[in-house]
């Protein structure tokens, strides 16, 4: 179907066409080229006045013989006639359609399924970020499942507690799944879950702590002559065990040993550490999902979770003692945040790991409400970005500059997406608007609807007797 013909200057790179037609903003259309034939665009903007519409286009380029996409050289020739790209020719340059790739869903405006190569996720860092309730966690289990169902070993770090009931299949209705060829799906044989205090399995480190490890996870920074006092205590143990180093700071005659014996006591107390801890190799295991629930454990603790667990195992990565494995960073800006932020004690091993991680066969997915709010250093080593609605003038900042490529269009409809509509860049040779399939696992992540958490009637009548009471 022609849309238009062109009209004006024309470069290699972007083109104007009169509108005769009906396309959107962000369709994908083809014209022919002298030396090319046909050459893919995407409409970036739509301009109307009384006389006419305008539609202004950024070239993608072409397919060459050996397949390779390559960039136009040369003008096109006015007056060249704009059509609909077919869905075939969509497919063939853009290059969604891997086999053993990861269905996420389907190219907005199109019925052409999307897949992600999984290797280049897997082996590079992703982010999916996006405001509260825009669709960020539904993603994540999405790409989730695709990853299971390769038997890929996964961490996933929930401080919310979400991603257990993905072990269950979904109970979403069966017509939404048919358009998209979804079945429901139960993992309760995949997700295996540790906490800290709860029901759970508990999570328990190993009490293998340098002296370094052990002043950084203090949970608060101490003076020069209280360092002091705790290396002389360590001097004297072949193994740090609080225990015992609290006996040996209480043989110090400092006065500044009581300070450090009341936060190591803290630590004591918190019952992460012992001999028997977690196996590593337990955690990470071909066909297992390690969900470590962090819900309702302090913050604080959590950072140190965080740390000694992530720093233990790239360790036993770069000593080939657990296989490759990716990890999902929930809430990423509270375990490494932007230095204007804080500093977590997980700060820096995330960093290490975005730098260095994917060196040792350790891939990472960040995953964020607040991108302002994530350290840089981590962003700016993640190569692909799954990125829902955000609208906060920061966040959409921080997106711009971390994304290479990113076009002032992209970056303008990134605050008005749908729900569920999500911008793919960096894994595709061009960014694309996927409309998200749907989950085939129960989402934990819905927001409490306190209406329906209360009995109405029971909790209204009370209110009713409340007031006929003489107070």
């Amino acid at each position: 179907m022609i849309l238009g013909k062109l009209v004006g200057k024309n470069t290699p790179s972007n083109f104007c066409f009169k509108v005769d037609g009906n396309p959107r903003k962000f369709d994908f259309v083809q014209l022919y080229h002298k030396d090319h034939e046909k050459v893919l665009a995407q409409v970036i903007n739509l301009t109307r006045d009384e006389e006419k519409t305008l539609a202004r286009c950024n070239v993608l380029g072409y397919k060459d013989e050996d397949g390779i996409i390559k960039p136009v050289r040369t003008p096109f020739v006015p007056n060249t006639a704009v059509f609909m790209a077919d869905d075939d020719y969509v497919r063939k340059i853009i290059q969604i359609e891997e086999k053993d790739g990861a269905f996420l869903g389907r190219l907005d405006g199109k019925m052409i399924d999307v897949f992600l190569d999984l290797r280049k996720l897997l082996t590079k860092h992703i982010a999916i970020l996006a405001k509260s309730g825009a669709g960020k966690s539904y993603t994540v289990g999405v790409l989730l499942e695709e990853i299971m169902e390769r038997r890929v070993p996964l961490l996933i770090i929930d401080p919310h507690g979400e991603y257990t009931q993905m072990k269950y299949p979904t109970d979403e209705a069966q017509e939404k799944l048919d358009k998209f060829g979804v079945k429901p799906k139960s993992f309760v044989r995949t997700i295996h879950e540790y906490s800290h205090g709860t029901d759970a399995k508990q999570i328990t480190l190993s009490n293998k702590i340098t002296s370094t490890e052990l002043v950084h996870m203090l949970p608060t920074k101490l003076s020069n002559g209280q360092l002091t006092v705790l290396y002389a205590a360590l001097q004297q143990l072949d193994n740090i065990n609080f225990e015992h180093l609290i006996m040996e700071l209480q043989a110090s005659e400092s006065s500044a040993k009581w300070n450090i014996i009341s936060i190591i006591d803290h630590l004591r107390k918190m019952e992460l550490f012992g001999e028997n801890h977690t196996p590593l190799n337990e955690l990470i295991q071909p066909g297992r999902a390690s969900v470590i629930n962090l819900r309702g454990v302090n913050p604080d603790m959590q950072e140190v979770i965080v740390y000694k667990l992530m720093k233990d195992l790239f360790e036993a990565r770069k000593k080939d003692l657990v296989p490759p494995f990716f990890a999902v960073i929930e809430e990423a800006h509270n375990f490494c945040p932007e230095r204007g932020f804080g500093e977590a004690k997980s700060s820096k091993i995330l960093r290490n790991i975005a730098s260095e991680g994917r060196k040792f066969g350790l891939g990472l997915c960040i995953v964020s409400q607040r991108p302002a709010r994530v350290d840089k250093s981590v962003l700016s080593q993640i190569t692909t970005q799954i990125i829902l609605k955000v609208t906060n003038p920061n966040d959409l900042k921080a997106l711009s500059n971390s994304i290479e490529g990113l076009t002032l269009e992209a970056e303008e409809e990134i605050k008005n997406l749908p729900i569920g509509t999500a911008l793919v860049t960096g894994v595709v040779d061009m960014p694309l608007f996927v409309n998200v399939r749907p989950r085939k696992t129960k989402h934990g992540g819905h927001a409490i609807d306190i209406l329906e958490e209360i009995d109405k009637d029971k909790f209204f009548d009370g209110i009713k007797e409340f007031e006929k009471k003489d107070l």
